[in-house]
């Protein structure tokens, strides 16, 4: 006598439906927190500009992890705080900067996060003369450290002339 299913088809079918649920779970879990970490690095990113826009180099670095690299445009990577401010330090001692940035996106995974964004810098001689715009398109990759986002790789590229177009309509 067959009563409708057996003990493994039933066992099959039980297994496929809870581990469904827990994948849906796990992801909507990790969906929130990707997005509750998004104002946290977006305040994270502006702190950078607004220490950079003051040139306080030391303010700046400090929102990097110890072990970071900077990877400017047409220029050697800068690996940790030493050479960061090495590289920023002249620049901000003769130099104005206006720096903004629109960010495009924020994504997260875990411990890691990842900012997309455009970065117009306006750079004005203390001395006098022509202020210079440089605009960029950047990649940062975060980190958490403990309750704090920081930067970790900071990869930087001369905005295409196609973007510049497209940004000044």
């Amino acid at each position: 006598m067959n009563i409708g299913i057996s003990f493994q088809q039933a066992w099959l079918n039980f297994s496929r439906k809870f581990s469904i649920s827990i994948l849906l779970i796990a992801g909507l879990f990790h969906s929130e927190g990707a997005f509750a970490n998004q104002p946290a690095i977006r305040n994270m990113v502006d702190e950078f500009v607004e220490a950079f826009s003051r040139g306080d180099t030391q303010a700046a670095v400090d929102l990097f992890t110890t072990n970071a690299v900077v990877m400017p445009s047409n220029d050697l990577d800068l690996k940790g705080h030493d050479a960061m401010k090495n590289y920023w330090a002249p620049g901000f001692i003769h130099n104005y900067v206006d720096l903004s940035v629109d960010i495009q996106s924020i994504e997260t995974s875990g411990n890691l996060g990842f900012v997309q964004m455009i970065t117009h810098a306006k750079v004005t001689p203390k001395k006098g003369g022509e202020t210079k715009d440089h605009v960029y398109r950047d990649l940062i990759i975060v980190k958490r450290v403990g309750n704090t986002w920081k930067i970790h790789r900071d990869l930087s590229q001369q905005a295409p002339a196609a973007l510049l177009q497209k940004l000044s309509k």
